[in-house]
């Protein structure tokens, strides 16, 4: 697998090599190449190997082999539809622009890769889309960055995100708390950043369209930091607690939690969750948490859903095709994206034929009907290449061998597009200066 960690040096690219890249079609006995960026260094330059090996797991279910002992010596020999599939490799750094800038054209206009996997941090998925914009004939699919902008905020013709924005993974709960739980006031606590401003207003336009009202508290810049102080923002009346945390972003809420539950002994009438892990790096510091928790519902992405066949299959591959990596990687947020990403494409590749067409629009025009199985459901894509997917509530129920909670699914939503069931118009973007507190049309789940 080809790969580099130097920059590129942007002027030095000759004209000849851009016409090259944006305007190649198909190419008899070409290797369908797929550029993958994945962060190499800086926060997550740890997470690099779990992003690269679910890259090259569906090429290793096409007839691939690792070249070496772990996912950095690349696979050989996959095919899909008589074309040789290959992985060229970009390093990212999240938050760090010009890098992925950079990277980004050293994929396609000098290793004139036929699509782009990448887009990792809070904001990287903004940027992501301005460059798939600079090349439009190039497929590029988005991975972690989760902010709904990226996809609805002036949508590039040529980008696709398969898995679910922020807001669309906080449906279902509103209603749960109103309907179920009796709640008609809620706290809701949620980190300062993009993904935290953005389940904070999902919850509460859902919660608030029913009837009810809520409370935002945010934790600080540095993160949760005492418990006290943050409890203190919660106020007496409301009926409970609803924590929206991405664990390792601004520290672990666990501590706050358990101040809560000090104060309110049943759990699962007065807290909900909407975390987002990262196994296995959080997996020791929450396995003396679930059992606090027993029998509250939640949304915890990042986690195997153990009632899911594929996700069962998906997980027992991949701990066959890496024995070296922990097979908790296999869930992670971090890694999963990547393995779905690269399964869109060659479901795509297979539907054309191995055909990419003129300015690659065939296989452009198969990506758009591409449908993926997910842990909770059957996935399709919008009008805007974003994922409309099922959510699946779960009840906490125990802790597994390995150290993660085991679920029971409580409540299952139909298709969730980016909207959430009309509560977001196009031009909204979520912020914590605003409440989107609003009594409306609550969602299809909740009428």
């Amino acid at each position: 697998m080809p790969s580099r960690r130097a920059h590129l040096a942007v002027a030095g690219v000759a004209a000849a090599l851009i016409l090259g890249a944006t305007g190649c079609g198909d190419s008899s006995g070409a290797p369908f190449k797929i550029g993958v960026l994945a962060d190499c260094t800086g926060i997550v330059g740890a997470t690099h190997d779990w992003s690269l090996a679910a890259a090259e797991l569906p090429l290793l279910q096409h007839g691939g082999r690792l070249a070496g002992k772990g996912p950095g010596g690349g696979v050989q020999g996959a095919k899909v539809a008589g074309r040789r599939i290959e992985i060229v490799e970009g390093c990212s750094e999240t938050g760090v622009y010009g890098r992925l800038i950079n990277e980004t054209r050293q994929l396609v206009e000098v290793d004139h890769v036929d699509a782009v996997v990448g887009g990792f941090g809070f904001s990287d998925g903004i940027v992501f889309r301005e460059l798939a914009r600079r090349y439009p004939t190039v497929p590029f699919l988005l991975v972690v960055s989760a902010v709904r902008e990226a996809t609805v905020h002036q949508p590039a013709a040529n980008l696709y995100r398969f898995v679910p924005d922020i807001e669309q993974g906080t449906a279902g709960l509103a209603t749960y708390a109103y309907r179920t739980l009796g709640w008609r006031h809620a706290a809701v606590v949620a980190e300062y950043t993009a993904n935290g401003w953005g389940g904070a207003s999902a919850f509460t336009r859902e919660f608030c369209a029913l009837g009810g009202t809520t409370k935002q508290i945010w934790t600080t810049e540095l993160g949760y930091g005492p418990a006290k102080p943050l409890l203190k923002q919660v106020p007496a009346s409301a009926d409970g607690m609803v924590v929206l945390s991405a664990y390792g972003s601004y520290g672990s809420p666990v501590p706050f939690i358990r101040g809560w539950l000090a104060q309110h002994a049943d759990a699962p009438r007065s807290l909900l969750l909407a975390l987002w892990m990262f196994p296995p790096l959080d997996t020791a510091p929450f396995a003396s948490f679930w059992p606090d928790v027993h029998g509250v519902v939640a949304r915890l992405a990042g986690i195997p859903v153990q009632s899911s066949p594929s996700d069962a299959a998906y997980r027992k591959a991949f701990a066959e095709a890496f024995p070296g990596l922990p097979p908790s990687v296999a869930s992670n947020l971090d890694a999963r994206p990547y393995s779905t990403a690269v399964e869109a494409l060659l479901q795509a590749l297979e539907k054309s034929k191995g055909q990419l067409g003129e300015g690659r629009a065939v296989l452009r025009a198969a990506l758009d009907s591409v449908r993926l199985d997910t842990p909770w459901g059957r996935m399709r894509l919008d009008r805007n290449r974003q994922a409309v997917v099922p959510v699946t509530l779960e009840r906490i129920a125990g802790t597994t061998k390995s150290g993660a909670p085991a679920l029971q699914p409580v409540a299952r939503l139909g298709d969730v597009d980016q909207t959430v069931g009309g509560l977001f118009a196009a031009n909204d973007s979520p912020s914590p200066a605003r409440t989107d507190c609003k009594r409306a049309t609550p969602p299809p789940w909740a009428k």
